[in-house]
């Protein structure tokens, strides 16, 4: 299905065909403690999550099955048709169908819907984008948590945690403090805000 910001994503099939998306993140030697932390992470910010539009974790699990390679793996439900950023490009190279824009009209609320109940949870996403935006039919949601950080709900937002988070969607002022290994070392609730509005600016 593609790469997520750590890992592969792809999707699987249980024998009663019912299929699932599978987030396999690497866990390198020298990295493991690092990447295990921010995967179990997503894992646990997942489960506190519950919303029609925020894809929902099934289960996590440590892989070692391929060889001496060792991996942790996320699963997810809806496996989706594709992501929103290749749902635009197709639109823009063609005129799209009364149904296709019926589609992108109805996605507004609902990502704005989603994006306040992560807030409302003390949930901060941290790389709002397209390609972090999936569609099943005409269904959308939230994924990708890799990025995330809790913060304490009724005070202030802003954190020093970097966060990986990409610059073509982050906030101006938020670019002052992009460091040089792509990440933002202060960001706060305004920032998912900006980014999303930045999505729709595209949609």
């Amino acid at each position: 299905l593609g790469h997520g910001s750590l890992g592969i994503v792809e999707e699987v099939r249980r024998p009663n065909y019912k299929t699932f998306v599978r987030k396999r993140v690497q866990l390198p030697y020298r990295q493991r403690k690092r990447r295990l932390q921010i995967i179990q992470e997503e894992a646990r910010v997942l489960e506190d999550l519950c919303h029609p539009h925020i894809v929902q974790i099934l289960g996590s699990y440590e892989d070692h099955t391929y060889g001496t390679k060792q991996f942790y793996c996320l699963l997810m439900s809806p496996v989706g048709d594709g992501d929103l950023q290749t749902f635009m490009d197709e639109l823009g190279a063609r005129e799209p169908t009364e149904m296709e824009i019926r589609w992108l009209m109805d996605w507004f609320p609902c990502l704005t819907s989603a994006l306040a109940y992560m807030h409302d949870q003390g949930v901060r996403h941290q790389d709002i984008k397209p390609s972090n935006i999936v569609h099943r039919g005409p269904q959308i949601f939230f994924t990708d948590f890799s990025s995330s950080s809790r913060f304490k709900i009724g005070h202030t937002t802003s954190t020093e945690n970097p966060a990986r988070t990409s610059a073509m969607y982050a906030a101006p002022e938020m670019l002052d403090y992009l460091q040089d290994d792509g990440t933002l070392s202060k960001h706060g609730r305004g920032a998912d805000i900006f980014s999303l509005g930045c999505v729709f600016s595209e949609m």
